[in-house]
């Protein structure tokens, strides 16, 4: 069941926002029955999913907006250009 919802998933995103919502919301379905909590936590989530999605960004763009994976210290590194160059 695991690899069917990964491999559901990822079709889902690559679909614009209003197919992809509908893609998962017929595994939503078919999950509700089997693993309840796991359906009712995709279906909490499911038009948040899709915010980047609707911007229409290119797809390397999505990517990388989409990823929790940025290291921190960029930011920090960031802030401390920005700083620098205001003093």
């Amino acid at each position: 069941m695991g690899e069917y919802v990964t491999i559901s998933m990822k079709a889902a995103f690559k679909l614009d926002a209003t197919a992809g919502i509908k893609r998962l919301s017929e595994l939503v379905e078919s999950l509700s029955k089997q693993y309840p909590d796991a359906a009712a936590s995709l279906q909490e989530g499911l038009e948040v999913m899709f915010t980047i999605n609707r911007l229409g960004l290119s797809r390397s763009l999505q990517r990388n907006l989409g990823s929790t994976n940025i290291p921190i210290t960029t930011s920090y590194r960031l802030d401390f250009f920005r700083l620098y160059w205001l003093f």
